[in-house]
């Protein structure tokens, strides 16, 4: 058998617990590495668009070069930059226990994203109350559950604002049907 295949792998010994440690060390330090360019990302932002200003430029002309400038720095799209800024920011003031938990490696990018969509708008007193749950949930699920569960734990801890969220967001939604106004839907 091969390497890694067949009978080999069945038997635990130390090569196999060195691998798997290697392999959770190595995602860590992936996780950390990417705290540590989302914050950066924030910080470079925050920095270019709290200094003086060119003349003739407002503040969203300033977000706009921030976001370019980091995605030149990052060799990514100017939309990736401006979710890096986004959630850099939010896990600067909105999200600290988040945010210990990204830097320490214990949860991933993609579920600190799906946490900064399910959480903005959110009032930080609502955030507050509920993320220590959402730290817990975001170790154990998907980011598309940990989506769900967020939106739970709203529901739960405040539904008034939970309804009158939805209802924001089902008068945002809007139809278009193309040229069939006079077909029945």
């Amino acid at each position: 058998m091969g390497e890694y295949g067949g009978i080999q792998c069945q038997t635990p010994d130390l090569r196999a617990a060195t691998l798997y440690a290697a392999l959770t060390d190595a995602d860590r330090l992936e996780n950390q590495a990417a705290a540590t360019r989302v914050l950066a990302a924030s910080d470079w932002a925050e920095h270019l668009t709290t200094g003086p200003r060119p003349r003739g430029r407002d503040r969203d002309w300033m977000t706009r070069y921030a976001a370019s400038e980091v995605a030149a720095a990052l060799s990514c799209s100017a939309r990736i930059a401006q979710n890096y800024i986004g959630i850099g920011t939010a896990l600067r003031y909105r999200l600290p226990l988040v945010r210990a938990a990204f830097q320490a490696g214990d949860i991933d990018y993609r579920r600190v994203e799906a946490i900064w969509r399910a959480t903005t708008n959110t009032p930080q007193n609502l955030l507050t109350a509920i993320e220590p749950q959402i730290v817990s949930a975001a170790r154990t699920l998907p980011p598309g559950k940990l989506g769900t569960e967020i939106e739970r734990l709203i529901i739960t801890t405040d539904p008034a604002f939970a309804a009158a969220r939805r209802r924001c967001h089902h008068s945002e939604r809007h139809v278009n049907r193309h040229g069939f106004s006079a077909a029945p839907v």
